[in-house]
């Protein structure tokens, strides 16, 4: 289980996003809910009533890149298609983007990471460019697409 609850780095001006706080965690509410319910899953893969984006419009359910691209994280009826990998045992880290899968491309989680869930496991910690993260997964999945990195700071 893990939760968001920050602010994004917009990909505009102060005056469009003034205060852009993001919410999200595994779960909608307080409905008791059993850990391997299969609609149990992660606010990091967007598009749920389980993570928030305070707008000037009020609270908006963003998607989010790269679990929205059919390239990168598949798709779930191609589910076969989600073989990302390491390259030479380098894990590349995709920020987590938001967006309302028209035009709208609203910012980036702060120290949030895609990362592939190829040969790597929960709690796994990488460092890059002296900079620690760990690696956390989405409930119970263990798929190529069901993790993320987040940054640990000081």
């Amino acid at each position: 289980e893990s939760c968001y609850v920050g602010k994004c780095l917009p990909y505009g001006r102060p005056s469009q996003y003034p205060y852009p706080v993001v919410c999200g965690g595994m779960l909608s509410g307080a409905a008791a809910t059993r850990f391997s319910d299969t609609s149990h899953s992660g606010y990091f893969k967007g598009n749920k009533a389980a993570m928030g984006l305070r707008s000037n419009a009020g609270w908006v359910q963003p998607y989010c890149y790269p679990w929205g691209n059919v390239y990168l994280a598949g798709a779930a009826s191609a589910s076969n298609n989600t073989n990302l990998r390491d390259t030479g045992n380098v894990y590349p880290l995709l920020p987590v983007e938001l967006h309302d899968n028209t035009a709208n491309l609203w910012g980036a989680l702060d120290g949030i990471f895609y990362i592939s869930g190829f040969n790597n496991a929960v709690e796994n910690t990488l460092s890059i460019d002296g900079v620690d993260y760990l690696v956390i997964q989405d409930v119970w999945r263990t798929g190529h697409t069901d993790y993320y990195a987040m940054r640990l700071d000081d």
